[in-house]
């Protein structure tokens, strides 16, 4: 059953409940040996009694229809979304130099779980801004392919399962899309900077120390863009715990 239909059933118990209560009360009010009303209030409480029990057994028959009507497109939209997951630590993670070993693909999938997690809690640690400091053109260009595939998986993922996750699992994934578009948006600015040579920057009228002041600032600014990436990863990550349980 939807969430939207569980309230509801939520709602009416508890109206079901209230008036149950009132009809019990009014008939301990009246209660006396020639009021009539005393017997009507007393089986109109009883009847709200059955019809709650009804309503109650009813929605849990209908939650538990549900689960197994879609337990197979739940269960691959987890699997799906804790790959897309893995590939939000180790697309960035290779070219910001803590990737996971070679050796670690052959890993169970548990360990493979714990490597993920490992590298994730070392890039929230690491000085992102020192490493990118010592970025190469190619090494930017890396980057810059590697987030366009997390950006890309990231929107199908969300346009797959947006119906099928829970809204915590799906608030997380839009942080993330956030967090993506902002490095982007970042890194669009003036991504000649980073992907070419000084030779071929953009504005060299201006001259290149000047280009190189605005370089280094973005570089300051895209550090702190991948620290909120993380992060954000990061609840992704807990939240999947919680759900998988």
């Amino acid at each position: 059953m939807s969430k939207k239909k569980s309230k509801y059933f939520k709602y009416l118990l508890w109206i079901l409940a209230s008036l149950t209560a009132m009809s019990l009360l009014l008939s301990y009010i009246l209660d006396s040996e020639d009021n009539k009303w005393d017997d009507f209030f007393v089986n109109l409480g009883a009847s709200f009694v059955i019809v709650i029990f009804t309503i109650f057994v009813v929605n849990r028959l209908l939650d538990e229809r549900d689960k197994k009507r879609y337990k197979d497109a739940h269960d691959t939209a987890k699997r799906d979304i804790e790959i897309l997951k893995n590939k939000l630590v180790i697309c960035p993670g290779e070219i910001l130099g803590l990737a996971i070993e070679n050796d670690d693909y052959l890993l169970t999938e548990l360990e493979m779980e714990n490597s993920i997690k490992n590298v994730l809690e070392k890039l929230i640690k690491s000085n992102i801004e020192q490493i990118l400091e010592s970025h190469t053109t190619k090494d930017w260009e890396r980057l810059e392919r590697n987030f366009s595939s997390v950006k890309n998986s990231l929107s199908n993922i969300i346009m797959l399962y947006s119906n099928l996750v829970p809204p915590e699992i799906l608030g997380k994934l839009l942080k993330v899309n956030q967090k993506t578009g902002d490095f982007f948006y970042e890194f669009d600015t003036f991504s000649s900077l980073f992907t070419k040579e000084k030779e071929g920057w953009l504005h060299n009228k201006l001259g290149q120390e000047y280009n190189m002041k605005i370089r280094n600032t973005l570089i300051s600014r895209l550090s702190v863009k991948l620290e909120n990436y993380f992060n954000a990863v990061e609840e992704l990550q807990n939240s999947l715990i919680h759900w998988q349980k």
